[in-house]
């Protein structure tokens, strides 16, 4: 991929910082929740289609396998449970549920060919689709058209990818590209990080029905040259992309967690009796209540903790069960 350029524009736009980890394990889980929430954004967005749409990104510690979407279950109702790892040969590693076997070709051919990409988004989007039949480059029409601006590759062929030589060959036409046209087919984009590509793909879709509309009116005027160039190094950046994706998050966890399915994680959690008839629950899951509440904690009544089906560890869950209804616990 070609190398990025960060601007004092860009870095004008900082209102949060990417999570930095310790371990692959919390990384890890981040990707999950991260691939299983930007189903569930696509599917609010229109781009679920029956069996097709692909979304995987690389696992932090194997880089030869990645984690995908599997197929038969709609991205809105995704949830991190419903996600599979898979190697580079498309193999099950982790999870009984399929993947979509031409998806996971063209994917693996990609995270094979460019180690730096993280995270791949496919989907039969009708604003994508409908621009790829035209086989070309998405035009600095507007402001938000521009940040593709010469960072676009028509994939002509393989038109269909049925081998990995011929997925690899499809891989290969991206070169140092981060979005990809397949005429007749749709749009594919990459990024360092999940959040990135899979705002490039919300974004590419919404400049393909820019696109559309403006041509359907008449000839646009194009942003000059170095100006485009200027937006694709600043609001077209890996750091701008990450970002904007955040405001997406922050929706989504808004309407409600429950595709992070975190009261099945095998993760460190403890309750802690108050004064107030009330417990503690810190969750030790980095990021999981990231941008909701100060250090992940929150406070909920025992009586609530249970009716949400939030249990923690094996010996907390059998304390709740056998204290849930025993209300004195709480006294003085």
């Amino acid at each position: 991929m070609a190398e990025e350029v960060a601007t004092p524009a860009a870095k004008g736009f900082i209102t949060r910082t990417a999570p930095v980890f310790n371990n692959p394990d919390d990384e890890r889980q981040h990707r999950i929740e991260r691939l299983a929430g930007a189903c569930r954004v696509f599917g609010k967005a229109g781009f679920s289609q029956g069996l097709l749409g692909h979304i995987t990104v690389r696992d932090p510690e194997n880089p030869d396998h990645f984690w995908a979407n599997p197929i038969g279950i709609s991205f809105n109702r995704m949830r991190v449970s419903d996600i599979v790892l898979v190697n580079h040969l498309g193999q099950l590693i982790k999870g009984s549920k399929s993947v979509n076997p031409v998806g996971v070709l063209l994917h693996a051919a990609i995270h094979r060919a460019y180690p730096e990409i993280t995270a791949v988004c496919h989907a039969h989007s009708v604003f994508g689709s409908a621009w790829s039949a035209f086989s070309r480059p998405v035009d600095p029409v507007t402001q938000d058209t521009a940040i593709f601006f010469e960072d676009q590759a028509i994939l002509r062929e393989p038109r269909l990818a049925l081998d990995p030589a011929a997925a690899d060959q499809f891989a290969a036409g991206l070169q140092d590209k981060r979005t990809g046209i397949q005429p007749g087919h749709g749009l594919f984009t990459t990024g360092a990080t999940l959040d990135e590509a899979a705002w490039r793909f919300i974004s590419m879709d919404r400049a393909c029905q820019v696109q559309l509309l403006v041509e359907a009116a008449g000839t646009p005027e194009l942003w000059p040259v170095e100006m485009a160039r200027g937006l694709k190094q600043s609001l077209g950046s890996a750091a701008f992309c990450w970002l904007s994706f955040q405001t997406l998050w922050d929706e989504l966890i808004n309407d409600g967690s429950d595709f992070l399915d975190w009261y099945l994680l095998s993760a460190k959690a403890w309750i802690i009796r108050m004064s107030t008839g009330q417990v503690c629950l810190r969750q030790e899951v980095s990021c999981l209540f990231a941008g909701l509440v100060d250090e992940h904690l929150q406070c909920f009544s025992i009586a609530e903790l249970w009716a949400r089906g939030h249990p923690t560890d094996k010996g907390e869950r059998s304390y709740m069960k056998k204290h849930r209804d025993k209300s004195s616990m709480f006294s003085g």
